[in-house]
């Protein structure tokens, strides 16, 4: 495939025809049909994929909200305030570029990213209850202290 030219929009309307001819000759070969935005499987990838990137942005928003609480304690002009700007500049920017690379992937929810810099906004509660594979260890103390535990039914 010819690399993609930016010469006319003519151009990139043939591109974009050649693309579709061969995932649909893809589709073809491997009895596969292409996933509309309604379908079952595109919208539970989508649901997956949203799991993942606030997953991954949770750790940045708990440093930033550190960083905020260690802000406070300093006065504007000190060199440590302007090092931890500088570093919730950085963490803001890394939870930015995660929240843009979901948005651009077409699923019908997005993240916001407004929110996302927020710990406790909406975006990281949890819509149902969590099962056990998605419960953090800390909250089971047989996990926590496992040495600690006995059960003896006699006293």
């Amino acid at each position: 495939m010819a690399p993609l030219r930016l010469i006319a929009g003519e151009t990139l309307q043939l591109e974009r025809n050649e693309i579709d001819q061969r995932l649909q000759r893809a589709e073809d070969s491997h009895n596969q049909e292409r996933w509309t935005e309604n379908s079952p499987q595109f919208v539970e990838s989508c649901k997956e994929l949203q799991d993942k990137a606030i997953e991954k942005i949770r750790p940045y928003a708990r440093d930033r909200q550190f960083l905020i609480s260690l802000l406070r304690k300093y006065n504007n002009g000190q060199e440590t305030y302007k090092n931890l700007q500088d570093q919730i500049k950085k963490t803001d920017a890394k939870i930015k570029k995660v929240v843009r690379s979901f948005n651009g992937l077409g699923c019908a929810d997005t993240i916001d990213e407004g929110a996302a810099l927020s710990l406790q906004s909406n975006v990281y509660s949890y819509k149902e209850v969590p099962s056990k594979a998605q419960t953090p260890f800390f909250h089971s103390p047989i996990t926590l202290f496992p040495k600690m535990i006995v059960f003896n039914p006699d006293p």
